[in-house]
Order: C-alpha cells, then structure tokens, then sequence
C-alpha cells in the first residue's frame, strides 16, 4: 500500500455538536426572558409589523449581540467597543448577583434545628434552549438562570417570614437590573459599515457612529481594551 493510499483510509472526526438547555423556575425569570412589547396605538406602526419593545427578550438580546459580533469579525472598531462594554457589565452583573446569592443562603439558617425546610423549586418549570453564535449570549443566559435562582431563594424566604416585603423586594429589583443592564447596552448600538481600514473622523459614517453611539475609545481602536470574546483583530492576522 503506497503512502497515498494510507493517507486517503485516514477518518476525519466529524463537526462539534452540543446543546444548551435550561429551566426557569419563576415568573420573575420568564418576564426577563421573554422582555416586554411597548403599546403601540398608531395604525400605521402597526401595520409594519415591526417588534417595539420596552424591555427586548433574552432571544433579542443574543441576536444583537451576535450583529455585534458578526460586525467585529469585518473589524468594526465600534462593535469592538459594544462587546468590551457587553462583557464588562455581565461580569460585574455576575459578582453583583453571586454577592446577593451567598446573602440569601443565610436566610435559612435563622431557622430552628427542628424546622426542616427543604429545596424551592417550581412544579412545572419552563425548559428551554438556545443557541448562540457568541459566548456572550450564552454568559448572559448563565446571569439569567443565577437571577431565577436568587428569586427563589428570596420568595421562599418572605414566604416562611425571614425577610419582610421590602426587603424582597430590594433584592428582585437588584436582580432583574442586572439583566437589564445587559439588555440596555446592545439596544444602543447601531450597525455601520465602519472598519479600521477605511476609519476616518470626517467620513458621514463615522460622524453618524459617534452620534449614535458615543466616542470611540483609543484603546479600543489600538487593540489595547478588548473583549475576552472579540474576534481576532483584522490588522494582526
């Protein structure tokens, strides 16, 4: 057999596959997850047919996200700055939320030896999948099911009396900002066709980028602050 032959017997593994599914025990969660649609009164607005929100969905924010990415893969420094920013509020978000979720571990352990309380959980929760063509959908979904988790926690504990209604409050509102504030981001970014190669501060897109979404950062713009997620940077390949 001739060294051809060997190398052409050779087996290739096929493509990775892997699924992400969830569950969502709380209403509080699922309102999150499904965002909320603004009234619109106008006909003619809504007659386009158009998706107007006041809070976009969980499966809004990951496909804004992935624009994002998909801009930064053609070297848009402004989308370079949107995900610097998307990543740095997830992982602020998260230490916030774990900080609330080791709180309201303490709850229960106010409670008697010979009370036995036992694990919160919903009796039909909500499963779900998702599929993201960044890591930062996903990140943003892992803060999600930590809110669902905290939110039962907490409504657990008002129920048995071991924190009082303000304070259940507080702490949901606490929770569900920390989504939000992902969620704000992304709303605020609009796609132009911008590239480092063709950047240019008296181009009528880049004056309309500046506009929408603020001025760019030079750091940004260098490569110095970069997302852990970014694509690599066109000028360096």
């Amino acid at each position: 057999m001739t060294t051809k032959d060997v190398s052409s017997d050779k087996k290739k593994a096929g493509a990775l596959r892997s699924e992400f599914s969830f569950e969502l025990h709380t209403h509080f969660a699922i309102k999150l997850w499904e965002g909320r649609h603004r009234n619109i009164d106008d006909i003619e607005q809504k007659s386009q047919k158009k998706a107007f929100w006041n809070i976009i969905s969980m499966p809004v924010f990951i496909g804004r996200v992935t624009r994002i990415h998909n801009d930064a893969l053609e070297d848009n420094p402004f989308a370079d700055m949107f995900l610097y920013r998307v990543e740095k509020s997830l992982d602020e978000s998260i230490e916030i939320l774990q900080s609330e979720l080791d709180k309201a571990g303490k709850w229960l352990t106010q409670i008697p030896a010979q009370i036995h309380i036992s694990e919160v959980a919903s009796s039909e929760p909500l499963d779900l999948s998702v599929f993201s063509r960044t890591p930062l959908g996903y990140k943003c979904v892992w803060l999600l099911v930590g809110v669902d988790q905290l939110a039962m926690r907490t409504y657990q504990a008002y129920h048995y009396g071991l924190i009082s209604r303000k304070k259940k409050g507080d702490v949901l509102a606490i929770a569900g900002h920390q989504v939000r504030r992902a969620f704000g981001i992304v709303t605020l970014y609009h796609s132009l066709p911008i590239s480092r190669a063709n950047l240019s501060n008296m181009s009528e897109e880049h004056q309309a980028a500046v506009k929408i979404m603020g001025d760019l950062d030079h750091d940004i713009l260098t490569g110095r602050k970069r997302s852990s997620f970014s694509p690599p940077l066109a000028s360096l390949k």
